[in-house]
């Protein structure tokens, strides 16, 4: 059942697994491409600029993706 205050004590142990950075930022960078995109067309009301912002979001997104695919082992077992 949800509380309305939050916890002040962790309800699940550690664990131990350190944080990917680099996998948190390519997941998260076709979002601020788009808000890049929104801020870009917000300041100069073209259009244009927001395709521009938006197009380059998904090619840095794709490229992201697939360097990252490359550089990743072979998972275990295969």
């Amino acid at each position: 059942m949800p509380r309305v205050l939050p916890a002040l004590l962790p309800r699940v142990p550690r664990s131990g697994a350190r944080p990917r950075w680099g996998q948190a930022f390519l997941g998260e960078s076709f979002m601020w491409s788009f808000a890049l995109a929104l801020a870009a067309f917000a300041a100069t009301y073209d259009p244009r600029w927001f395709f521009l912002f938006l197009a380059l979001g998904f090619l840095a997104t794709f490229l992201f993706k697939l360097r990252g695919r490359s550089s990743r082992p072979p998972a275990a077992g295969t």
